[in-house]
């Protein structure tokens, strides 16, 4: 996937972190980044003035009234899932919909946390550590790669998980 044009967007872009990233490893992508927050949307906008007009970000909720079908080769999600208070299960559906045959999703996010105070403090956060990600997406990807690992002295799980759609023929 590295040497094409790709369109690749990004759910919960935030600052543009990722942004960044994803234009140095995809020179000719055109990255598309959804967030709802504005001031973090100017963040991202200062972040990425060096990749120029192929980064289009836009302050809006990724939800089933977000007009994309079939646009993407890979539609990514950091920490966005275990934060987000709309049924995430929707999000997944629509971000499928939202990809191209044989397109990829990419998730990084939370799997488990053993520490029961932990998990009430991300919960106050509006973050929900317990949410069971990983084991839905992959009912409905082909898993392309999927890791668990142990975070911060071993106080919570994260999960990285590549799928793919079937390509239709």
């Amino acid at each position: 996937m590295r040497n094409g044009s790709y369109q690749i967007l990004e759910v919960g872009c935030g600052s543009g972190k990722n942004i960044g990233m994803l234009a140095n490893a995809f020179p000719k992508a055109i990255i598309t980044g959804l967030d709802a927050s504005r001031r973090a949307l100017e963040k991202a906008n200062k972040r990425n003035l060096l990749v120029g007009n192929r980064v289009d970000l836009y302050p809006v909720h990724y939800n089933q009234d977000t007009n994309l079908d079939n646009q993407f080769d890979l539609i990514l999600f950091s920490y966005f899932l275990s934060g987000i208070q709309t049924d995430w299960k929707s999000i997944i559906e629509k971000a499928k919909k939202d990809l191209k045959p044989g397109g990829l999703i990419g998730i990084i996010d939370f799997h488990y946390s053993n520490y029961d105070q932990f998990n009430t403090f991300m919960k106050l956060r509006n973050v929900d550590v317990t949410r069971n990600i990983l084991p839905y997406v992959s009912s409905r990807f082909d898993e392309e790669y999927c890791r668990v690992k142990s975070s911060c002295v071993g106080f919570w799980q994260f999960f990285i998980f590549i799928g793919s759609t079937v390509p239709s023929l």
